[in-house]
This record gives C-alpha cells, structure tokens and sequence, in this order.
C-alpha cells in the first residue's frame, strides 16, 4: 500500500529524479554531517561556485537539528547573512497532529518572515494551514478517493487584498511501480485565471532502474519537458541522466568511496555545443 503524501511531495520522488543531485557550477563544495547521542544533528557545507559571467562565488552554511519524543529544533545559518529556525512539537495525546513556528532571519535586508501551522494527517488525509505575518493564509489537503488514487487542493488567502493569491489542485494516482499527476499551477495573484499544466510521472523499471519524466504547459510559452532516469550500477553508486526540450543533458554519479565519505560528480552540456559545465560535491559523515 502506497502511503499518503502532503500537498508539496505529491511529484517530490519524479522531481528530485531530474532535478537533485546534479551539481552543476560546483568546482568544489564540501559537506560534514555529524550525529550525537543525544538526538543533536549537525551539518557544515563550503561552496566554491561558478556564477554568472564565470565569477566565483563562495558561500557556506552550518546547520544544527535537534528531535525528541515530542519536540524538534533545526536552525541553519548562512554566509549569506540568512539565518533559518525552524520549530516543531508532535503531542503525544494528539499524535496525528504536529505544530510548528518557522522563522526566516535575513541581515543583509534585515527582513524577517515568519510562519505558524498546524498538520494533520489520517490514513485517508493529510491535511496544513498554515498564517504569515502578511496575514496570507494558506491551507492544503490531499485525501485518497479509492485505493490509490485521490486529489487534492493548495489555496493561499490575502487577507490584505481579501482575494486568493493561489488556488492549485492535483489528480494523483499511484500504484507499486509507478505515480502519475496532474497539476493545475496558478500564475496570477491579482486576476482569476487559468494557470499552468503540470504533468509528471515515475516508473519503478526495475530495483536497480527507475524513469520519471515532468511537463509543463505554459499558455504564454516556457513549457517545460524533462526526462530523467536513474540506474543503480553497483552497491553504493547512483548513476543519473536527464535531458530538456531545449536539447541540454545532465549527467551525475554519486559513489560512496566509503563508510564516511560520498562523491558526488555532475555533467551538462546542450547538444551541438562542445563548452559542458562540471560539478564535484564531497560529502563526510560522522
């Protein structure tokens, strides 16, 4: 049986297909994960980027996750003067309920933006509402019409404007090997109108070979096709290759050298073009 999802993962697995773990415009960046005990987390990553115009750009980040029974602390910080709390409480009476507070801390434009909601979630329904300090209200649901297959609904309330800023809706079907949906994505927040199409997809081939693919249709242009798979060469290896409708393709393999340490490297060109951008990421655990 196939788990429900909230609103935000329903295509999360085929997205990450084609979008995670290619590190593009990464000549070097480094990551150290640690685990304590005593239910404390913490990561570190460095950078070294390749911006617009080949300028180099490092940036660097240290992030701490605390989980208990019934409470959860992550904070994170940025070089970029952002700095990132996030805090959740799970009560163990209410167990299908979860509260959390996320704060977003920016020093450079000292900017501030915090966000309060409440989770619910039922074999049959997930459910989130969550408020701003722009009093712009969101709220979610995905609920399961017949065994694998359901809908659901994402809105967004200006109270300000007393008007809705988004209004989505999804189909989604999913068996064993393989998960369909569509989206309905809107684009305006100041008139009611007909967004965007999003259709994506994921087939489990075999335990070592997996297919997703993802289109959006865009009325005014900038439809989107990818295409993406990921195949299993070997324990510890991941092999991932994806191409556009604009003809560009990735490449990334990540290997686990080790027990600690992982190698992630990434390719991308556009054919008929002989320039490729390269990517290496390093990863150390604890």
């Amino acid at each position: 049986m196939v788990g429900i999802e909230s609103y935000s993962n329903l295509a999360k697995q085929q997205e990450d297909l084609v979008k995670k773990g290619f590190c593009f415009g990464q000549l070097a960046a480094v990551a150290l994960y640690a685990k304590m005990p005593q239910g404390i987390n913490f990561k570190s990553s460095f950078k070294y980027n390749t911006g617009s115009d080949d300028i180099v750009q490092n940036t660097s980040s240290a992030y701490l996750h605390y989980k208990s029974s019934q409470f959860t602390l992550k904070e994170e910080a940025f070089s970029s003067s952002l700095y990132k709390v996030v805090l959740e409480l799970m009560p163990s009476s209410y167990k299908q309920f979860k509260g959390k507070v996320e704060s977003e801390i920016n020093g450079k434009t000292d900017s501030k933006k915090i966000t309060a909601s409440v989770e619910y979630s039922s074999n049959k329904v997930k459910s989130k509402i969550a408020i701003n300090e722009e009093m712009l209200v969101k709220a979610s649901a995905v609920g399961e019409v017949k065994p694998g297959k359901g809908l659901g609904v994402d809105l967004a309330f200006d109270s300000q404007a007393k008007r809705f800023a988004g209004y989505n809706a999804a189909l989604w079907w999913y068996e064993d090997n393989f998960r369909v949906v569509l989206k309905h994505i809107s684009v305006d927040k100041k008139n009611y109108k007909f967004g965007n199409l999003g259709f994506s997809g994921l087939y489990n081939w075999c335990p070592k070979l997996k297919v997703g693919a993802g289109v959006t249709y865009a009325k005014g242009g900038d439809s989107e096709i990818k295409v993406g798979l990921q195949y299993l060469p070997a324990d510890g290896s991941v092999f991932k290759a994806r191409v556009d409708q604009g003809g560009v393709l990735g490449f990334s393999l990540r290997h686990k050298v080790c027990e600690r340490v992982t190698l992630v490297t990434a390719s991308q060109f556009s054919i008929g073009d002989p320039r490729a951008v390269f990517g290496l990421r390093v990863k150390i655990n604890q």
